[in-house]
């Protein structure tokens, strides 16, 4: 009986601890695109209790352009846009506590080539194109730009230079064709004498 009593209690604080796990931990929510980039397809985050997650239109995004242009210079860079994170009950604005996922659309021109997230003007993450959607994580916050570089175009494959055995070969056999018509001329001119 005191078995049964030890099994059904440590079955109890077993589900107990679950439930309290799953209670706590952070929920998964779609936030709301408001900054107007229109690339951004789709914004979800894992917001704790208490923390509240806006997508806005950026503050300064200059240096986010001025880093992405001199990386590459051909690079085509989309829309900016912040993300904050605040307390909701002191409305103080955090820079991390939540985990927000990133859909981008990407042309698909874009495919095969690299997405580039620059964050406060510096290179924050990479990714590959490998559709025309690209997912990215993200735990900290502040001023992001999305730039879409294209891959490295490849030259087709044009006519076969021979190499230089195969260049020479003709001349050299044609040579040695003169040269055995001469031994054989001056042979002959000797049978003769």
């Amino acid at each position: 009986m005191k078995k049964v009593l030890k099994l059904i209690l440590l079955v109890a604080v077993i589900s107990a601890l679950t439930v309290a796990v799953f209670a706590a931990s952070p929920e998964v929510t779609t936030i709301e695109n408001q900054s107007g980039a229109a690339e951004l397809t789709a914004v979800t985050a894992e917001v704790p209790e208490g923390i509240k997650v806006e997508v806005v239109a950026p503050t300064e995004a200059a240096a986010n352009e001025a880093a992405a242009k001199a990386a590459n210079p051909d690079a085509t860079i989309l829309d900016s846009f912040d993300i904050n994170v605040s307390n909701v009950a002191t409305g103080e604005e955090l820079h991390s506590g939540a985990t927000v996922t990133l859909t981008i659309a990407v042309p698909a021109e874009f495919v095969g080539g690299t997405l580039y997230l620059y964050e406060d003007g510096a290179l924050n993450q990479t990714a590959a194109i490998a559709g025309t959607s690209v997912t990215l994580v993200i735990n900290s916050f502040s001023t992001y730009t999305p730039v879409l570089v294209k891959a490295a175009v490849t030259p087709a494959p044009g006519p076969t230079t021979p190499q230089t055995m195969q260049t020479l070969l003709p001349y050299a056999l044609a040579v040695l064709a003169v040269a055995a018509v001469a031994v054989a001329v001056v042979a002959k001119k000797r049978s003769f004498n």
